[in-house]
Parts: C-alpha cells; sequence; structure tokens
C-alpha cells in the first residue's frame, strides 16, 4: 500500500484547506469521520508521482504548518 497516517501538530482539515490553495491534494483528514482524530491525515503516494513532484508536496506542507502556526485564528 502507499496510504500511511500523518500526525500533524493542527487541525488537519485547516492544513488540506491551506494546501488545496497552493496546488496540492494533501491529504484526507480523519477528523471528519473520526472523532478525536483531528490532527491525523492519510496521505497516499503512487508510482505516477516523481521524486520532484513528492518534493514538491513536502516543501509546500513545511511551508503551510510554518505559516499556520504564526497565524492566531488559522482555523477559524
Amino acid at each position: 500500500f502507499n496510504e500511511f497516517t500523518v500526525l500533524l501538530p493542527l487541525a488537519a482539515d485547516c492544513v488540506v484547506e491551506r494546501m488545496i490553495d497552493k496546488g496540492f491534494a494533501a491529504g484526507f483528514p480523519l477528523g471528519r469521520y473520526y472523532p478525536g482524530m483531528e490532527d491525523y491525515m492519510i496521505v497516499a503516494v503512487t508510482e505516477k508521482r516523481t521524486r520532484r513532484e513528492i518534493d514538491a508536496y513536502v516543501s509546500a506542507l513545511e511551508t503551510t504548518l510554518n505559516e499556520l502556526s504564526k497565524e492566531t485564528a488559522a482555523c477559524s
């Protein structure tokens, strides 16, 4: 399988929304269906993705997490 679960330092819904704005389908927020797992998302990577695309995703995710951590009302 090419899916894995990521624990984020803040709400996955918020991260996914911001990543969409950057052109990435970041993952599936588990908190929508599993109460208590709001900071978790499932990420899937297939063989169709190049190393360059994966690196761009990781970079955008790092930037997004940094941006959101500095915003006081990031997900309101």
